[in-house]
């Protein structure tokens, strides 16, 4: 783990250095490339940390359950902090196990099990912790190089970050797009996105005398990781309680791709090409691209036999302006659905076909949350939607959480 990325005043001295000249750059022309963005120390941390993954998923637009998707492409992906729901085995009517897993290994060998090795996570099929360190800090950087948003009219707003890693393999690309999707989220799904990143490693902070605080070894962090911190315990009440499902639609605001390809050649193909402008950008290592959204753009075929591009891409998001001025009366709606729903209305009276279903919001694919306890509300989930839809007259405009993350990027 590069001890840089703990250190917050360095962190922070960084961001004060870099986001203006970025910004301006991406106001006055709409699209900007940088090179040698990190410190190399913590770049080849990043590096390290993304080629570690063992969550990967192919997205290839014939996964995304029943939505049609009207860019073609073909890529992995992986969640930043590395979660991997265990694979649900159905027969095959002769008692043998068929394996469900949708993850893939990008060398086309399956890791094995059982070994709890941090020295070689490719045999353990584990993601190490200081890896998971790592890319939630790198992510949190990413955040502040643009965490307020400014409207035309003059008001802020704090943007919501949503980041994934990519690998591209030969044959693998993304036809024209301009990135113009609605992201759908929960209110309780949202700050716990933004959690995740805020969570604090201590290092580089200055106490109140002046002096800063010395960066955590790995061990430290390691235990870190498995103890609950207060956001853990402030998101499981917020699961257990929260009687606000109502979804919100998010607008992609800026695009980000951080590219992490040492020795990267023009015949191996995998460019990023701006159609505005006709340039190819190199996927090189260390380099950071961006640009304002809607903007028409491809990623060219990966033509090299045996190689692995890898990147970070993602947005940075804002709430759809609509819904801000109906937000209040969506959460008033919500809680006396709420009310009722759990017989807590005057008489005890539950809504009409739908006494046994309960209203709350629950978290789909928060980075940090346990995926045993999402698999084990998801039918409770599902039918606090229909709830929520058949009494507000709902029908999600945005993409939902599972296939936001497939959608060709």
């Amino acid at each position: 783990m590069a001890a840089w990325l703990q250190d917050e005043i360095a962190v922070q001295a960084f961001l004060e250095q870099k986001t203006k000249p970025m910004l301006d750059t991406l106001d006055a022309s709409g699209f900007v490339c940088v090179q040698d963005f990190l410190p190399s120390e913590a770049a080849e941390a990043v590096l390290a940390a993304v080629q570690n993954l063992q969550n990967w998923e192919l997205a290839d637009g014939e996964d995304d359950e029943g939505y049609s998707d009207a860019t073609p492409h073909r890529f992995a992906l992986a969640e930043l902090d590395g979660s991997r729901e265990e694979p649900e085995e159905e027969s095959d009517g002769e008692g043998q196990g068929l394996d469900q897993s949708q993850y893939i290994d990008l060398d086309g060998v399956k890791p094995c099990k059982g070994s709890d090795s941090q020295q070689d996570p490719k045999s353990s099929g584990k993601f190490p912790r200081r890896d998971r360190v790592t890319l939630r800090l790198f992510g949190r950087l990413l955040w502040n190089l643009y965490r307020t948003h400014t409207h035309p009219d003059g008001t802020t707003e704090e943007t919501l970050p949503n980041f994934t890693a990519a690998c591209y393999r030969r044959g693998d690309h993304i036809a024209p797009h301009n990135d113009d999707v609605l992201e759908t989220y929960e209110r309780s799904e949202v700050e716990g996105m933004k959690r995740y990143f805020e969570r604090d490693s201590g290092a580089g902070k200055k106490k109140e005398g002046g002096e800063a605080v010395v960066a955590k070894s790995t061990r430290d962090l390691d235990a870190e990781e498995d103890s609950p911190t207060d956001e853990d315990v402030e998101d499981a009440a917020e699961e257990e309680n929260s009687s606000d499902p109502v979804q919100v639609d998010y607008s992609r605001q800026i695009a980000l791709v951080y590219y992490l390809n040492k020795d990267w050649k023009a015949e191996y193909g995998g460019q990023l090409k701006d159609l505005e402008t006709g340039k190819k950008v190199l996927p090189e290592f260390n380099s950071l691209v961006l640009f304002r959204i809607p903007r028409m753009h491809r990623v060219l075929p990966v033509k090299k036999k045996q190689v692995k591009r890898f990147s970070i891409f993602g947005w940075w998001l804002c709430e759809k302006r609509e819904h801000r001025s109906v937000v209040a009366e969506g959460k008033l709606v919500a809680q006396e659905v709420a009310s009722k729903v759990h017989g807590q209305a005057s008489g005890d009276r539950k809504i009409k076909g739908q006494e046994d279903v309960p209203v709350a919001a629950e978290s789909l694919d928060i980075p940090g949350k346990r995926s045993s306890k999402r698999k084990a509300k998801a039918e409770k989930q599902e039918n606090a939607s229909v709830a929520m839809k058949q009494v507000l007259g709902a029908s999600g405009s945005g993409e939902s959480t599972a296939k936001r993350r497939k959608r060709a990027q």
